[in-house]
């Protein structure tokens, strides 16, 4: 779940090839009205630091300022390490702030380890 004044989604992934698996990760999308945000970093509670990625920035549409200006979508990953999940968890969560440009909307995404577990069950099979 992502908390903010827009929109988004989230989901844990973890890669698996052939011949090796990838580290669990955080890949999403956060979409929202006006002006570019930026998104460069993430914090977990507590303030540490994230291994954050920017993926990508797009234009969904632009209807005037009549509406609030043009419709964005800034999409990232977050590598989430075990180590992070052992001591990161607070109440069967993990919550990770996404941060942007000074005065940005910082929004909260809230990961249930139940969700972790499931990736990383299924991908051990």
């Amino acid at each position: 779940m992502i908390s903010f004044g827009g929109g988004g989604n989230a989901m844990v992934a973890k890669i698996i090839r052939s011949d090796s698996a990838g580290g669990l990760t955080v890949q999403g999308f956060i979409h929202y009205r006006g002006e570019w945000r930026r998104y460069a970093s993430a914090v977990y509670r507590g303030g540490d630091a994230a291994d954050f990625t920017s993926t990508g920035r797009d234009v969904i549409s632009c209807s005037g300022s009549r509406y609030g200006g043009c419709s964005l979508s800034e999409s990232f990953i977050i590598q989430l390490p075990s180590q992070a999940i052992e001591e990161r968890a607070v109440d069967g969560k993990i919550d990770i702030q996404i941060r942007g440009d000074a005065g940005a909307d910082n929004p909260i995404i809230t990961i249930p380890l139940s969700h972790v577990i499931a990736v990383q069950e299924a991908s051990a099979r």
